[in-house]
């Protein structure tokens, strides 16, 4: 498990690099308008990611599904199907003049690059092969800091968003060498048995990354017309900086979960201290982060340009929104080990109508600083409300493991898990 850990975060370490690589470029080389255009395309791409995640991987993950050579494999199909149709569709939408085109493209290669890239990271995962999944994001890195080098050589801005996904597109390339993509039956009985199996949780969990994306969305649209395209810029510089638990809490995720979901059907008091450990280790390593980079003096200064000096008043509720996600790290866990969909989905909701409703009041009064005290307090309220929620669901007894078989073979019980 340690192993795993530190292979883990050092993937996730890679591929955050990889989208601070692309960021930090496209706001370098070009304006803050220019850097909002792509926190909107990048908004967007990482809901389809979360949305992937929400249906596919976590499920795969809460249920132990034990024939992972399968599952995985049709999960893998189903992901390379969802990019292709909707990174298309984007793109259609960036041909068309308009002054959402670099957003639109950012999104639409998003979607053809980084969520097939996560499928069969995952599958990577699932088949204790942690070692050269985090070898694909280091490829993926390394590729993508010399493709955006070179489009910011020629001075070429809407290359940019090219070079990210090219560079994502060489690592998805390199993984695909250690992953077996065949499944050893039809795709149309393994969505047959998602469907009984799994949907009635995945679909809570679709529910919350549609509730949690859309929210994103909105923020960036309530910033962008209260104020300017320039002040989401501004906020994503500083969340580029000073957000690490966009690093951490995947990492970590990716190693807590399964270990919380092995242990939970037999001794649900271990399962519950894993979650607060994974927590612990979540403030800690943010805490420390956080003061490491406090101590570099203009640091937004220096690495995004002067123009970003009137953004560092948002550090502070940025860096303590930051803490209070870290905190909810146990009831997250707690949460989807005790498989308590409706509860994760109606915390959402909580979080997402405080948040909307205070930055549209805060940014109109108090510019891009309510924004992001409007962000900080949207946190504690889904803090709260997911602390009270994983109080009240036992997490013990849910942990028995699944098996991907044909539907005539399945039988759900009251609860949707296969018998």
């Amino acid at each position: 498990m340690k192993k795993a850990a530190v292979f883990s975060l050092m993937g996730q370490t890679a591929s955050s690099a990889t989208t601070l690589a692309f960021v930090l470029v496209a706001g370098r080389s070009q304006d803050a308008a220019f850097l909002g255009k792509i926190t909107i395309g990048l908004t967007v791409a990482f809901a389809l990611l979360g949305l992937q995640r929400a249906a596919l991987v976590e499920p795969f993950i809460v249920f132990r599904v034990t024939n992972v050579a399968d599952a995985g494999a049709a999960a893998a199909t189903w992901s390379t199907t969802f990019s292709l149709a909707t990174g298309g569709i984007l793109l259609l939408g960036a041909a068309l003049p308009s002054g959402a085109s670099i957003a639109l493209l950012t999104a639409g290669l998003g979607a053809f690059s980084i969520v097939p890239f996560d499928a069969v990271k995952s599958r990577l995962y699932q088949t204790n092969k942690p070692k050269r999944a985090s070898m694909a994001d280091l490829v993926a890195l390394g590729s993508t800091v010399g493709f955006l080098l070179s489009a910011w050589a020629i001075h070429v801005a809407c290359l940019l968003p090219v070079a990210w996904s090219l560079g994502t597109a060489v690592g998805l390339l390199a993984a695909f060498r250690w992953v077996d993509l065949r499944p050893q039956m039809r795709l149309s009985w393994a969505f047959s048995w998602w469907r009984t199996t799994l949907l009635p949780f995945s679909r809570w969990l679709v529910l919350d990354s549609v509730l949690l994306n859309v929210g994103a969305i909105l923020f960036v649209l309530i910033v962008s017309t209260s104020l300017s395209s320039a002040a989401v810029g501004g906020l994503r510089a500083v969340q580029t900086l000073f957000a690490p638990l966009t690093l951490i809490a995947p990492a970590l995720v990716q190693v807590a979960l399964p270990a919380a979901s092995a242990v939970a059907v037999s001794a649900g008091r271990y399962a519950t201290k894993i979650a607060l450990y994974a927590a612990l280790a979540g403030v800690a390593m943010t805490g420390i982060y956080l003061l490491l980079i406090s101590l570099v003096p203009s640091l937004l200064i220096n690495l995004f340009g002067a123009s970003y000096g009137s953004y560092e008043t948002v550090i502070v509720p940025i860096a303590l929104g930051q803490l209070v996600a870290a905190v909810g790290l146990a009831p997250y866990l707690l949460l989807r080990v005790a498989r308590a969909g409706e509860s994760i989905a109606v915390c959402r909701i909580g979080g997402t109508a405080v948040t909307l409703a205070l930055a549209a009041i805060l940014t109109n009064r108090y510019d891009v600083d309510g924004a992001a005290w409007a962000l900080f307090m949207g946190s504690i309220v889904v803090l709260a409300l997911s602390g009270i929620a994983a109080g009240r669901h036992s997490v013990r007894g849910s942990g028995a493991p699944v098996s991907l078989r044909k539907p005539v073979a399945i039988v759900s019980d009251s609860h949707g898990d296969a018998t």
